[in-house]
C-alpha cells in the first residue's frame, strides 16, 4: 500500500502561506535501515493574502468574534468568585447569535488558588481550521479576604 502524491497539490495552510508540493525525490543515505533509501518531498510556501488571518480566517470574521468576546467577557468578569466557582466546575460551552450569525463561546476556570480565580473566555465561529485559534481574553477575580 502506498500514498500517491503529485507536484502542485496543496498540503495545507501555515502562518506564512499555502504549503504546496513542488517535487518528490529519493536519496540514498547510509545506516538508517534495510534499504538505506529515503523518499522526500520539496515544498513551496506561497505567501498568504494579507487580508487573511491565521488559519485562513478572514480578518473581518475575527473582528466579529472580537465583538462577541467584548460582549461576553464583561458578563463573566462581573460575577463574584463564588458565582464563578459554582458555574465553572466544568468548562462552559454555549452559542450566541450576533448579527444573524452563531458563535461559540467557551469559558474555563484556569486557576483556583487561595486568593484568586483565573478565568478564560474564548470565542470562535466553530469552523475549521479557523477555530483552532479563537479570540480570547482572561481575567482574575480576587476571592474575598476572610478574617480569622
Amino acid at each position: 500500500m502506498g500514498v500517491f502524491l503529485e507536484a502542485g497539490w496543496p498540503l495545507g495552510v501555515t502562518n506564512r502561506g499555502k504549503l504546496t508540493i513542488c517535487g518528490l525525490g529519493k536519496m540514498t543515505v547510509g545506516g538508517i535501515g534495510p534499504t538505506d533509501e529515503v523518499w522526500y518531498l520539496t515544498f513551496h510556501v506561497r505567501k498568504r493574502d494579507p487580508r487573511t488571518a491565521w488559519y485562513g480566517s478572514d480578518m473581518a470574521d475575527r473582528k466579529k468574534w472580537r465583538e462577541v468576546l467584548d460582549a461576553e467577557a464583561p458578563r463573566w468578569s462581573s460575577m463574584s468568585s463564588d458565582e464563578l466557582l459554582s458555574k465553572l466546575h466544568d468548562v462552559q460551552v454555549y452559542e450566541v447569535e450576533h448579527d444573524s450569525k452563531t458563535y461559540q463561546v467557551e469559558v474555563e476556570l484556569l486557576e483556583d488558588t487561595d486568593t484568586y480565580l483565573h478565568v478564560l473566555v474564548a470565542v470562535d465561529d466553530g469552523s475549521l481550521p479557523a477555530s483552532i485559534s479563537p479570540v480570547t481574553t482572561t481575567f482574575i477575580r480576587q476571592k474575598p479576604h476572610h478574617v480569622r
